[in-house]
């Protein structure tokens, strides 16, 4: 008699076929493992079947016994050797996955693994393939090669066949499992997380990605339908697609395709700040920007629409948000950021609440005292009064009041008047400034005056309806400013001098409420001296009178001089007070000295 096979396992469940003659007599079969009696099953008069029960390791006797109607036992008249071995164990299988078409090394785990022992992986369609293998007692390395996709399981089977009690689940996938990738490209530097989508993905360890057939890292499952890799930085930019492996060895093509794009940044931006409210567009400048990508402008944490105008010009609106800096940079496809940022503000604010005075002459020059709140912020601003667009420059007095000078325009009229800080226009102030044409003055009476002498000096106006509403406020001779009013009967501005305290020819300026300050196309003649008294104060017309003039400053000597009407003649000082000239012949009649 003999057996097949002659070793079992000490779990139990080998089935043991015994081959020998004279089995058909027998009614009843059974097997003794030593001690142990299991019911058998003959199959023809020359073999029998049983299953070994459980048993400790070692070798033992297995007897047939003949199990009769009369119950007497009948032992065989020979016997076998058998032997229980150790039931091979899994404990871990790594990686627990492969894919279809490709070779996967894969390393089990376990104890009591036989010389011979193979990988048998096995699957619902009761597919089985045999797998030879490198073997320990405690590890089989072996390969999933020519797998279909789908779940399998593995067992370890010694070179008997005797198959390990229990088993580990291995998954193959195949490239359908596949679905997409995001983003499908990024910027040669890398760093830009990726993920691959798809489903069915075991949690495991043991993902590695390889991109565009020469970048290598580590990958990190995520959930069942997704798998998470940080893109490397590459030499060259170029497309290919993305392959996995479980072992780092083999690699599987996904079949997604995967593009490595030049880096892209934003370089510098105008304007750079913005109201609270947003709304201000800004130009952005860079190299690279990708074409046929959506993209955004972040600010901080607030994304908005941009417009590619070129590779290296692009376009959005700033949104809302608090005063402040925040980070400005560029994100394509909703994932794959610039590599670069700026800085931009959001400003306080600006009000401007009061003009004074609220026009000036269309010539410019009007100094305008602009009365608000905000003018002195946080984050350092420049600011420019805007007169219906056209800017000039201010001085900060302080929060609440700023200083600038109207521009020149060449059409009179109201225009809008705001404040634009750091090159964006603050918040409509509503305020007004009106260009005015500047008064039409016809005549000065008189046209000299004398130092240290009080004068009241009229400005004719060639219309009345010029300056009505426009209140004269002063004159301005040379450097010195005096009060001034208006005359409506006589159609005057009159300026009144208490004492002037230059010499020469000076030049008249004129300041009314709506005009401002302007200068006129006349000068004043201030004249050293005055007459105070003249003895004689008369003369034949044939002249030679010695006129002598006292109660004057004769200090300037190389200057002095007697003017009767439009005759002047030398004066010769006598004393500090005193001057003498010689009176011109004239027609006669009465004439001015001075």
């Amino acid at each position: 008699m003999s057996v097949n096979p002659s070793v079992g396992l000490e779990g139990g469940g080998t089935l043991v076929t015994l081959m020998g003659s004279g089995f058909d007599s027998l009614t009843r079969v059974g097997c003794r493992f030593g001690d142990i009696l299991v019911t058998g099953t003959v199959r023809s008069g020359s073999f029998a079947e049983c299953f070994a029960p459980s048993n400790s390791e070692g070798s033992l006797r297995l007897h047939v016994v003949d199990l009769g109607s009369n119950s007497s036992v009948f032992e065989g008249q020979s016997f076998v050797n058998f032997e229980y071995v150790g039931n091979p164990t899994i404990t871990s299988v790594h990686p627990s996955f492969g894919f279809d078409g490709i070779s996967t090394s894969v390393a089990v785990s376990g104890s009591s693994f036989a010389t011979g022992s193979v990988c048998l992986f096995s699957n619902q369609e009761n597919e089985s393939h045999a797998v030879s293998a490198d073997v320990s007692t405690t590890s089989v390395v072996c390969s999933s090669f020519d797998l279909a996709a789908g779940d399998w399981e593995i067992r370890i089977a010694d070179q008997d066949s005797l198959v390990g009690s229990n088993v580990f689940p291995f998954l193959v996938i195949s490239p359908s499992a596949f679905s997409g990738v995001k983003p499908s490209w990024v910027p040669a530097s890398g760093g830009v997380p990726v993920t691959i989508l798809g489903s069915n993905f075991p949690r495991t360890k043991s993902y590695v990605i390889r991109l565009n057939r020469n970048y290598t890292r580590q990958a990190r499952w995520l959930s069942s339908d997704s798998i998470l890799v940080l893109s490397p930085a590459v030499d060259q930019p170029g497309s290919g697609v993305i392959e996995i492996s479980s072992d780092g060895i083999n690699f599987f093509s996904t079949r997604l395709p995967f593009v490595f794009h030049p880096d892209f940044e934003i370089r510098s931006m105008m304007p750079s700040v913005s109201r609270p409210e947003g709304g201000t567009l800004i130009t952005i400048s860079g190299h690279s920007f990708p074409s046929e990508k959506r993209l955004e402008c972040r600010f901080d944490g607030m994304r908005v629409i941009a417009t590619r105008l070129s590779e290296t010009t692009l376009q959005c609106f700033a949104p809302h948000h608090a005063p402040g800096t925040v980070s400005l940079t560029l994100i394509a496809d909703s994932m794959v950021e610039a590599n670069t940022s700026l800085p931009f503000v959001y400003l306080h604010n600006v009000v401007a609440n009061v003009l004074l005075p609220s026009s000036g002459m269309a010539a410019g020059g009007s100094l305008i005292t602009v009365l608000g709140s905000d003018f002195v912020q946080a984050v350092p601003s420049s600011f420019e009064c805007n007169f219906g667009g056209i800017p000039v420059d201010t001085t900060i007095v302080s929060a609440s009041q700023m200083l600038c000078l109207s521009p020149p325009r060449s059409q009179t009229g109201s225009v809008s008047f705001d404040i634009s800080q750091n090159g964006a226009l603050g918040q409509p102030s509503g305020l007004e400034f009106a260009f005015l044409d500047p008064l039409d003055i016809v005549s000065m009476d008189p046209i000299s005056g004398v130092r240290l002498q009080a004068a009241e000096i009229q400005l004719k106006v060639a219309s009345q309806m010029q300056i009505e509403g426009d209140t004269p406020l002063s004159c301005t001779f040379g450097t010195q400013t005096v009060p001034a009013g208006y005359n409506s009967e006589a159609g005057s501005i009159v300026c009144r001098v208490w004492s002037f305290t230059v010499v020469g020819n000076v030049s008249v300026a004129v300041t009314t409420q709506k005009r401002g300050h302007f200068t006129l196309n006349f000068a004043f003649l201030v004249e050293a001296t005055c007459p105070h008294s003249i003895a004689p104060s008369m003369g034949p017309v044939n002249g030679g009178t010695s006129v002598h003039v006292s109660g004057v400053d004769a200090t300037q000597k190389s200057s002095a001089a007697c003017t009767f009407d439009d005759i002047s003649v030398p004066a010769t000082p006598l004393s500090s007070t005193m001057l003498v000239c010689t009176a011109p012949s004239h027609i006669p009649e009465v004439v001015n000295f001075t």
